[in-house]
């Protein structure tokens, strides 16, 4: 019906790709949806190698400090203060990466200020609860570590 109103009134106009607004409406939503899952999927895989590099770097540190939590052991260090040792490294470290990400954010704000839809580039829900849930992830990524490092056995690590 639409085609042949317009042929009636320019025959030399081309119609191609035609559409109802609530239709281009929903294409637009879809493709956002998609972008934004796909957002989501990154920053999954972003937490997930945050938590294997955390781990990683607290384990070497453990490792590297074995003699070290050994003589503590012996001298009676007991395991909850060198669990409290490993813990404070790794919230240092931690804190120093929200406070990074954090300016990063507030820099990065202004950029993807023009991709967000319905969303504040500096939302404070989002400020307070990602540096939260950073602090729990790296948590999980302090436990094995901690664990290990207060189970050190004096003996057989200061054996020459």
């Amino acid at each position: 019906m639409l085609r042949t109103e317009l042929k009636q009134l320019d025959s030399n106009v081309a119609l191609t790709d035609i559409r109802t607004l609530v239709r281009q409406v929903e294409e637009a939503r879809e493709t956002s949806r998609t972008s934004a899952a796909a957002a989501v999927g990154a920053a999954g895989v972003a937490v997930i190698l945050a938590l294997v590099g955390m781990y990683g770097v607290l384990m070497t540190l453990v490792e590297q400090r074995r003699r070290e939590f050994a003589i503590r052991s012996a001298l009676g260090a007991s395991p909850a203060n060198i669990v409290g040792e490993v813990v404070r490294r790794g919230l240092v470290l931690t804190a120093i990466g929200i406070a990074l990400g954090m300016v990063a954010s507030v820099q990065a704000g202004n950029f993807v200020r023009s991709l967000l839809f319905q969303v504040a580039p500096r939302d404070p829900l989002v400020m307070l609860a990602v540096p939260l849930a950073i602090l729990i992830v790296s948590g999980l990524a302090w436990w094995s570590p901690a664990r290990r490092a207060s189970q050190v056995d004096a003996a057989a690590v200061l054996k020459f």
